[in-house]
């Protein structure tokens, strides 16, 4: 078992409700931000959560925070644990479209750039007209060659 400070444990508490305040806080801003001294009544609630005489961290944690997640907590694993499962299909479903998309536009830039080089050799076979092209050598020759490579070795020698 891993023992934690006092300090570390209040830190942690502080961190959890910190996070808590701010989703809740995405919500509260829409409804009740209109009254006034409601940023002053926040910054104070902050505040009284931070200051270390106070315990405030402490008390909303122990009283509000942690009665809720306890009544609730095998909901919550359920749902985190449905909300992996999507995020999971969701990173595979984008991979793969990525990787299709990636390979289209690969081949894409690849005709593009195999008929830009067909243009390109077509206009200097016409201005070179009068320069002879040079053959590959006919089809029998490079049979005999590759079939007398593979009887000799490394060094030459015949192999049986």
């Amino acid at each position: 078992m891993i023992m934690v400070s006092g300090m570390y444990v209040q830190f942690l508490i502080c961190r959890i409700i910190v996070a808590f305040f701010t989703v809740l806080e995405k919500f509260a801003d829409v409804v009740i931000g209109w009254l006034p001294l409601y940023g002053e009544l926040k910054l104070a609630l902050f505040i009284y959560m931070w200051y270390p005489k106070t315990k405030g961290t402490g008390y909303v944690y122990n009283k509000v925070l942690r009665p809720y997640v306890s009544k609730n907590e095998i909901d919550f694993d359920k749902l985190f644990q449905e909300w992996r499962v999507r995020a999971w299909d969701l990173a595979i479903f984008y991979w793969q479209n990525c990787t299709e998309l990636g390979q289209t536009a690969f081949f894409q830039v690849f005709d593009h750039l195999a008929a830009q080089s067909k243009k390109l050799s077509s206009k200097t076979s016409k201005k070179k007209k009068d320069v002879p092209v040079p053959s590959a050598p006919p089809l029998p020759e490079i049979r005999s060659a590759l079939f007398e490579f593979q009887q000799n070795d490394f060094f030459g020698r015949k192999n049986k």
